[in-house]
């Protein structure tokens, strides 16, 4: 069985951000699966949260991670 992340990134050019599954498998290994690319912050936020109800995952802030 499969555990789920929701991770929220800033796209490389700035100002967007790319929303993408991550599908955990027991021994460690994650498949990533975008699901919103280059998308304005409120549009990045309300797929994640589609994909975290769809999915009961949580959603991980990845910039947030990145500074602590």
């Amino acid at each position: 069985m499969s555990s789920y992340e929701v991770r929220v990134e800033k796209h490389w050019g700035g100002k967007n951000y790319n929303v993408s599954l991550v599908s955990w498998e027991r021994n460690g290994s994650g498949m990533t699966s975008g699901r919103a690319f280059e998308v304005p912050y409120k549009k990045a936020m309300k797929e994640a949260e589609r994909q975290s109800e769809l999915y009961n995952a949580p959603i991980v802030k990845m910039w947030e991670k990145d500074n602590g």
